[in-house]
């Protein structure tokens, strides 16, 4: 670690695997669960500065993920979208190997394919095959690339 810890608002669970590292140099990083939350973060993964992950229901990052500064990563909208709506709260998945830069927000319901790569200031709302590059608001799938079966982000 680098710079101060993450802020960890933890009501419901929150488990974190071997090798996490994070910096927080400027703004610390947010870590949060609902009181029926779960966040699972696999091993090796590097999470920056000002990145806010909430799980509501469920938030899982695999291993091998990077995550760029000021990064949200949401699994609920937090109040209803419309009056008299209920609040919409999805899973939230992103695979092994993936790398989501500076910036990008993951709405609720999205699962991201094993090695995407989702471009800075994206707005991811749908889920992605593996090997996609996402980019825009909302993000869509620019191009596809061969992710071999023994990759492996470092």
């Amino acid at each position: 670690m680098t710079g101060a810890a993450p802020v960890v608002v933890n009501k419901g669970a929150i488990v974190i695997g071997d090798r996490f590292r994070t910096e927080a140099r400027q703004i610390r990083a947010s870590l949060a669960t609902g009181a029926m939350g779960v966040l699972k973060i696999g091993d090796n993964v590097f999470v920056n500065q000002g990145v806010r992950i909430h799980a509501e229901s469920s938030v899982t990052i695999g291993s091998r993920v990077e995550i760029g500064d000021l990064v949200a990563i949401y699994d609920t909208d937090f109040h209803p979208v419309e009056p008299g709506a209920a609040v919409r709260t999805s899973p939230v998945r992103i695979g092994d190997d993936c790398w989501v830069c500076a910036g990008a927000i993951i709405l609720p319901g999205v699962s991201l394919g094993r090695g995407t790569v989702v471009a800075a200031g994206a707005v991811v709302t749908k889920s992605s095959p593996v090997g996609a590059l996402l980019a825009g608001n909302p993000a869509r799938v620019i191009r596809q690339f061969e992710v071999p079966a023994d990759y492996e982000r470092r």
